[in-house]
């Protein structure tokens, strides 16, 4: 994978950017409580990040950005969706997805690992 396509994968984040609130909106339309309210920790403290939740997340982006390619002009709702889907099949709760999203902002190491784990999945497909 060139640099630019890592670069545009770790772009492909600011995608999600509101994530937790679709995901918050489709609980309500669902008619499941709204979570309580909790502390709001540090933004960018994911914890620590597996190797197993990098390569979900990872999944997701690139699926998110196949979806991106294959429907510029998606509406927001079903672009939101279509990332709750992509959720639920990598097993990656929307609120840690957004963590780690956030986290990675920072920090250059967890960068390095999803730019890896992207790059190797770009190479297995192609």
């Amino acid at each position: 994978m060139t640099f630019t396509k890592t670069t545009t994968a770790l772009a492909g984040f600011a995608a999600v950017a509101t994530l937790g609130t679709a995901a918050n909106a489709q609980m309500m339309s669902e008619g499941q409580a709204k979570p309580q309210a909790q502390p709001a920790a540090p933004a960018a403290d994911a914890g620590p990040v597996s190797a197993e939740e990098v390569t979900k997340f990872a999944k997701v982006v690139m699926g998110i950005q196949q979806m991106q390619g294959e429907n510029p002009d998606m509406q927001p709702q079903a672009q939101q969706q279509a990332i709750m889907v992509l959720l639920q099949e990598n097993d990656l709760a929307p609120a840690r997805f957004q963590q780690i999203a956030v986290a990675s902002r920072s920090d250059t190491e967890l960068q390095t690992r999803i730019a890896t784990a992207l790059s190797k999945m770009s190479q297995a497909d192609g």
